[in-house]
């Protein structure tokens, strides 16, 4: 089996609502940025590696980035460089992580008023990771550390012998995630020679800014295919929103309660255009459209949509190059002296909830560690925007550019 069993992104609930983060000293924010900013980059090559044509998709790139920065802190050798060659990690990552997670963490907790003149509660980000060990395993002290210390982690010991581990380990992850990612790591995936379970957990829920009026939803077709609809609740509003366009896509920035967030919507120009989208998409693209966005009216039009989606890691990580991480020789002396560990299976999961009010986003990442037996003037018009084909959109924490989630739906229609 290898070494990382599970790679399983989960949304945290930890408490965030009613505390106030001690903003991040200007130098420490920059640190935080670079590294959600490498991320971005992961999140793009792993998104085009695993994007189908035919189906929603969400993932959490900050909870796989996260459950897999654990383990890399593990690692050495061969496997280490191909991790951080893949998840494009800086070399300071661990401190780096902490800093990024003190700055999701500091939403402000008292009630907004939204443009609309609505009070509501801002936007609340919660994160957390969690460490599952053996019963009377040992791991070196200084991983144990790094863990506890950069990312926060909580810590359990465990049977993997036992059915009571799964309860355990899927307990944990469905209160981080309010009970959104239910049965993570399904029966039989753990096993006696199991030694450990890194998790790690993201929880999103937010109110726009401006909200959408129920009553103006309707009814209204949308192109899975350009040759095939389906009929789905379509949002209406017209407002001023961030918006760009580029070569092919019209893309909005869609501010959140407290604009500390936003869910941005790429909508190609033809009906049949997301995967040329998808297939370009990169760092450099979102700087590109990051940097065009100005303030204008838009006559937004945007379908409600609810799904949850899970994906098994391992084959696209494989792709991008991360290959000995799953092998019996991968090299995890870092984490413990108990020879050899590898990465058995990386799974995420996700969920996502879109409508009038706002958006509430959920995903969960779990690995398992085991023992191998071997500004301009703005138009008199508003631009129309019209979500009524498939898309890409990415929910985006501003101070950081972290992509929090990132997905694409096809059929609105599709749980």
């Amino acid at each position: 089996m290898t070494l990382l069993r599970k790679a399983l992104g989960l949304t945290a609930s930890v408490a965030v609502l009613g505390l106030l983060a001690s903003a991040l000293p200007a130098q420490n924010l920059d640190a935080a940025a670079a590294l959600a900013d490498s991320i971005t980059g992961f999140a793009c090559d792993l998104f085009r590696a695993v994007a189908s044509p035919s189906a929603n998709l969400i993932l959490s790139p900050y909870s796989i980035a996260s459950a897999f920065a654990m383990a890399r802190a593990g690692a050495a050798g061969e496997t280490a460089r191909q991790m951080d060659a893949v998840l494009r990690l800086p070399t300071n990552s661990p401190q780096a992580y902490r800093l990024l997670m003190h700055a999701l963490s500091a939403i402000r907790s008292a009630a907004a008023v939204g443009d609309d003149g609505q009070e509501a509660l801002p936007a609340s980000i919660a994160v957390a990771n969690g460490l599952f060990s053996q019963q009377g395993w040992s791991f070196r002290p200084a991983f144990r550390q790094t863990v506890a210390d950069d990312f926060g982690g909580e810590f359990a010991e465990v049977d993997f012998g036992s059915e009571d581990a799964r309860t355990t380990i899927n307990r944990w992850v469905e209160s981080k995630t309010r009970h959104r990612i239910l049965d993570l790591i399904p029966a039989g995936l753990l096993e006696r020679t199991t030694r450990m379970v890194l998790a790690s957990a993201i929880h999103f829920k937010a109110s726009w800014a401006a909200a959408f009026l129920p009553e103006s939803t309707a009814e209204a077709p949308f192109f899975v295919t350009p040759a095939r609809t389906v009929r789905a609740p379509r949002m209406r509003r017209t407002g001023s929103y961030r918006y760009a366009e580029a070569t092919g896509v019209q893309v909005v920035a869609l501010p959140y309660l407290g604009r500390d967030t936003s869910m941005w919507v790429v909508l190609p120009r033809e009906k049949d255009g997301l995967d040329t989208v998808v297939e370009s998409l990169s760092r450099e693209k979102l700087h590109a459209w990051a940097g065009a966005m100005r303030e204008r009216p838009i006559a937004l039009e945007l379908p409600r949509f609810t799904f949850t989606f899970q994906l098994d890691l391992v084959g696209a990580l494989k792709q991008l190059g991360m290959t000995a991480a799953f092998e019996s020789t991968a090299d995890f002396t870092g984490l413990s002296t108990e020879k050899p560990l590898f990465i058995s299976a990386a799974l995420h999961k996700a969920y996502v909830a879109v409508d009038e009010k706002g958006t509430e986003a959920a995903a969960a990442t779990s690995v398992v560690v085991q023992k191998s037996e071997s500004v301009s003037m703005l138009p008199e018009k508003p631009v129309p925007f019209v979500a009524d084909h498939p898309f890409l959109f990415l929910i985006r924490h501003q101070p950081t550019g972290e992509i929090l989630f990132l997905g694409q739906v096809v059929d609105p229609t599709s749980k």
